[in-house]
């Protein structure tokens, strides 16, 4: 590919050869691909095992949440972004809630993630 990029470009810009008059280039892109072999497909800095995960989802009353030693705080939200709950348990009791959507915002040190749990 490069040997015929640098004889077209040599061509193009001497002038020397026949077809270089007759190519239209207007409106054309030109795109050149390159690789990296050293490409890091993920730009998040925490370590995968420390994934904060709550199940099961959805539940009726008990939730558990594995890698709890990284979460500071857990605040469960209600639909209408009221606050439910918060705690910091591994074991999260929520058998007195009513049924519904609730959003458990996780914070730890270095980031804040909210999960989505539906309660039956």
């Amino acid at each position: 590919m490069t040997n015929a990029e640098n004889i077209f470009t040599q061509d193009w810009i001497a002038e020397s050869s026949n077809w270089s008059n007759n190519i239209n280039l207007e409106g054309f892109t030109y795109f050149a691909y390159t690789h990296n072999t050293d490409v890091t497909l993920s730009s998040n800095s925490e370590n995968i095992h420390e994934k904060i995960k709550i199940f099961p989802n959805p539940t009726q009353n008990t939730l558990y949440v594995l890698n709890i030693n990284t979460v500071q705080n857990i605040s469960v939200y209600n639909n209408l972004g009221q606050l439910i709950l918060e705690t910091k348990e591994e074991k999260i009791n929520i058998e007195k809630l009513i049924p519904g959507v609730y959003f458990f915002k996780f914070q730890t040190k270095k980031r804040m993630e909210t999960i989505k749990i539906i309660k039956k």
